[in-house]
């Protein structure tokens, strides 16, 4: 290689540098990410969407649920402290960015399951039993990356290391195992590339789904998403990541919503 073809191939390959936060989430028994809109019929995302990620971090810090918060007749908390809890999470919607590698491929399993709804009649039933079928994902291993400024990647490795609150993945009995936690640099690539194992943001992989990333705000009981993006299970890309710490051997990755 010549050595105008080798400083060519710095300037392609190598145009920015930030820090990123890797994370293993294991689940030891079994998970589900129910497909929003879904009825009787409960099929699970592949992958935790961006929301349940989100939401599994701010347990971990230990910052207020605002489900049930958009209405003063359910409100637990006072509105002040809402649209302080409300401005945070924007910001750091906006300034972070999330990718997902499949580490073990889960079994996908589908039974009959007996769900709770609330009851809309004057008798004295609180709550109506009804049976759907639902899918699980068992014994799946998830590798997160999220990448902000160097003092939200900080506080974020100090969270999954030392949670506030018991982590689950998905339903509240989904226990998630954090581990493998690592605060370094990556490198973004423009050089064609095809990735295996990662969620790739309009891929031309397998599977396609379209999985949330921002939640409607303050809904009643519900996070439904209110934005959603296209991503597939493997894919061709033209920008990638790779991690600078040549300990880490997790190999190329990309955010899905950046």
């Amino acid at each position: 290689m010549t050595s105008t073809e080798s400083n060519r191939s710095t300037e392609d390959n190598s145009v920015d540098s930030r820090t990123v936060i890797a994370a293993t989430f294991d689940v030891p028994v079994e998970c589900t990410f129910t497909n929003a809109g879904a009825m009787n019929d409960l099929p699970s995302y592949p992958v935790p969407p961006l929301t349940t990620i989100r939401g599994l971090l701010y347990a971990a810090w230990g910052r207020p649920s605002l489900l049930g918060q958009g209405s003063s007749h359910s409100r637990t908390m006072e509105k002040d402290a809402v649209e302080k809890e409300q401005a945070f999470r924007e910001e750091f919607e906006t300034e972070t960015a999330i990718g997902i590698r499949v580490i073990e491929d889960p079994v996908s399993k589908r039974d009959l399951r007996t769900r709770k709804k609330v009851a809309r009649n004057s008798d004295n039933k609180k709550y109506i039993s009804y049976p759907v079928e639902e899918e699980t994902l068992l014994f799946p291993t998830f590798r997160i990356y999220i990448t902000g400024s160097a003092e939200r990647c900080s506080a974020i490795a100090d969270a999954f290391r030392n949670p506030e609150r018991l982590l689950y993945l998905g339903r509240s009995d989904n226990l998630v195992d954090i581990r493998d936690v690592t605060e370094t640099r990556f490198t973004i690539h423009h050089d064609e590339q095809v990735l295996e194992d990662v969620m790739v943001p309009n891929g031309d992989g397998d599977d396609p789904v379209m999985l949330p990333v921002r939640t409607e705000r303050l809904g009643s009981y519900s996070a439904r998403p209110a934005e959603v993006q296209l991503v597939t299970y493997g894919g061709t890309v033209g920008s990638y990541n790779t991690l600078e710490n040549e300990l880490d051997k997790d190999g190329p990755f990309v955010f899905i919503d950046e």
